[in-house]
């Protein structure tokens, strides 16, 4: 398995609600340019088995329960964040729910094996993964008794929380929504590997040899004209 190194992609979001979480038309330069290098990064996800991690920190927090909802209150510190693993094994440049051998979830009270989850009849979900699409999953886990009955859910763009009912009644719920402050920090796979890095710094020297000769052939041809 590739080991993980940080790419620099900590994206401001520009709408406050969506389920897409980075699409081109309506993310700033910035998250475009992120999609892109990601992007290069996922064309050879199809050959190994590989593991990314998204964090996101700062949400718009709403409390709530039988007596409704509070007005939102902004959170700086709180962290979302996932990591999955898995290979593009139909090789269509994308990673989808089949694929994965692993999708952990950690709202800040400790790591959720959601696959493992979606594997009961408690869960439900739909998750991909790919370079124009940066993520998109949407999970819900719910457990009742004859009296209670709780259910959390992971939106990502949109919101992830949960919510305590009893005998009919909402005793607690807690949302966090995304907004434009919230950021995100991607840990995409390591580099390329050393062979790979040979064959593009062979490219760059053939490429750099072709400039040099192109521009001693214009020098030489602007000295013949003068003359």
């Amino acid at each position: 398995m590739a080991s993980l190194a940080p790419i620099s992609c900590r994206v401001r979001l520009d709408n406050a609600v969506f389920t897409r979480l980075i699409q081109g038309a309506t993310m700033l330069k910035k998250a475009i340019a992120c999609a892109l290098l990601l992007g290069a990064a996922m064309g050879g996800a199809h050959a190994a088995e590989q593991t990314w991690k998204l964090t996101w920190t700062g949400f718009d927090q709403i409390d709530g329960g039988w007596w409704g909802k509070a007005p939102a209150v902004w959170n700086p510190n709180k962290t979302l964040s996932t990591e999955f693993t898995g290979s593009d094994l139909n090789g269509n440049g994308m990673l989808e729910l089949p694929e994965l051998s692993r999708l952990s979830i950690n709202t800040g009270n400790g790591a959720w094996n959601a696959l493992a989850c979606l594997g009961t009849s408690e869960c439900k979900g739909e998750f991909e993964f790919g370079p124009n699409n940066i993520l998109d999953i949407h999970l819900k886990q719910f457990w009742s008794t004859e009296y209670t009955y709780s259910e959390a859910w992971f939106h990502v763009g949109n919101t992830f929380g949960s919510r305590y009912t009893s005998t009919g009644s909402i005793q607690s719920e807690v949302n966090y929504v995304w907004t434009p402050a919230t950021t995100l920090v991607v840990v995409a796979p390591a580099v390329p590997e050393p062979a790979e890095w040979a064959m593009f710094g062979a490219g760059a020297a053939v490429l750099g040899a072709a400039v040099r000769r192109r521009r001693k052939l214009g020098h030489a041809g602007a000295t013949g004209a003068v003359g």
